[in-house]
């Protein structure tokens, strides 16, 4: 009898962290949440050179989109941010017969590679930062393309750079050939936020 007395308080134990694992889990969620930004890519007058954009916001807005997906949670409850997919598009415009078209000489075939980098953090004694890697595509093809994926880094956080404090990423722009228009692209990305309470 008392050799299973002993077993009761074990039980009692392994029950109890059972259920707090179990609470534990319950009281996190991941949200897939896609967003897309515009901006526009001017004449790119040089071959095999490199353009610099500044200024093209992160395509997020946690907050609103954590809301509506899980509406116990709001964005004081991010925990993590990563980027899973990004893909670049063209604007069509009208061409003949009124169909939408790709500008043949204004596209993604005329650029060797873009990449997305966003400010990173100076480490502790110095005033500079290396810019990190978010996204980024090589284009082996000078085929007429108007649709774009890139290889984001699904491992960066990227809590830090969006929402109240998000950060301006820098678009860098390699030519293979020249432009003789601006090209509106627009960005779609895929993220996933881990909110937790």
């Amino acid at each position: 009898m008392t050799k299973h007395l002993l077993y009761i308080p074990l039980l009692l134990l392994a029950f109890t962290y059972t259920s707090c694992k179990k609470v534990s889990e319950d009281i996190q969620r991941d949200a897939i949440i896609t967003d897309s930004v515009d901006f526009e890519i001017p004449i790119l007058s040089e071959i095999d050179s490199a353009y610099t954009l500044s200024d093209v916001k992160l395509p997020l807005n946690p907050g609103a989109a954590i809301s509506a997906q899980l509406p116990d949670f709001n964005e004081s409850n991010i925990k993590s941010i990563k980027l899973t997919k990004m893909s670049l598009g063209l604007f069509l415009f009208k061409g003949a017969k009124d169909k939408d078209s790709i500008d043949v000489i204004n596209n993604f075939g005329n650029f060797q590679s873009i990449r997305f980098t966003i400010p990173g953090t100076p480490a502790v004694g110095s005033s500079t930062a290396s810019p990190l890697l978010i996204a980024s595509a090589i284009i082996n093809s000078t085929s007429v393309s108007g649709a774009l994926s890139m290889t984001p880094d699904t491992e960066l956080e990227l809590k830090p750079y969006v929402g109240a404090n998000a950060a301006n990423s820098t678009v860098t722009i390699r030519t293979r050939k020249v432009t003789n228009k601006a090209v509106k692209v627009r960005v779609r990305a895929s993220f996933t936020v881990t909110v937790s309470k």
